[in-house]
């Protein structure tokens, strides 16, 4: 099983493509909106110049109106949401062949993309049986994940900005190595004391003038 280095980034804060080796796919990264000082030539199209021949592929499954730009460019798979909830489930086989090798995947930093990713790298193969279930279930909050598949969301709802946490859920979706996911489990019961805490002061709101005011100070 080859492994390309990995790269991740948000529809708002992508790589430069300077900083990434050979060829490269992006996996489960919107087109960035024209919002909150973001745009598509700004931050989507910048990356897709500075790649040019080097973008072996992009695949995504969000709405944006300038899908159909790309309609005609093989190297674009798009979709919307209500035609795939989740990104794993468009990697296939046959997919992964027809892009060919490649030496870097950029991907998005929950656990549709970063599961895209360790199917990317076993060949369009579930990194575990249920696993594109589990990613639909995830991103669309609609349906009940599995144990692993919550284990693992809730260490990246933890701990949203660590690289290095995305890079082991990879490997360790990849691998199947039993021994990365102990890091992973630490990540995820993190998660249980913001959820305390958030209970807590939920407990503590107070009316005043029809509004509910948490004093969050302490």
């Amino acid at each position: 099983m080859s492994y390309p280095a990995l790269a991740f980034g948000t529809p708002r804060k992508l790589p430069k493509a300077s900083s990434l080796v050979g060829r490269v796919v992006v996996l489960d990264i919107a087109f960035a909106a024209e919002v909150a000082g973001s745009s598509f030539e700004k931050v989507t199209q910048k990356l897709i110049d500075g790649l040019g021949p080097r973008l072996a592929m992009w695949v995504d499954h969000h709405d944006h109106v300038l899908h159909a730009r790309f309609r005609e460019d093989p190297r674009f798979v798009l979709c919307t949401k209500a035609e795939h909830g989740a990104l794993p489930e468009m990697i296939t086989p046959e997919l992964v062949e027809r892009a060919g090798a490649v030496d870097t995947i950029v991907c998005h930093t929950d656990f549709d993309g970063l599961c895209a990713a360790a199917k990317w790298i076993r060949g369009g193969v579930e990194p575990y049986p249920g696993a594109d279930d589990d990613a639909r279930a995830i991103d669309t909050r609609i349906g009940t994940p599995g144990d692993l598949a919550t284990t693992i969301d809730r260490a990246l709802r933890a701990r949203p900005r660590d690289e290095g946490l995305f890079g082991l859920v990879v490997r360790f979706l990849a691998k199947g190595d039993a021994s990365l996911l102990g890091p992973i489990r630490e990540a995820s019961e993190l998660l249980r004391a913001h959820e305390d805490e958030a209970r807590r002061l939920a407990r503590a709101y107070e009316i005043e003038k029809d509004v509910a005011v948490v004093d969050a100070r302490e």
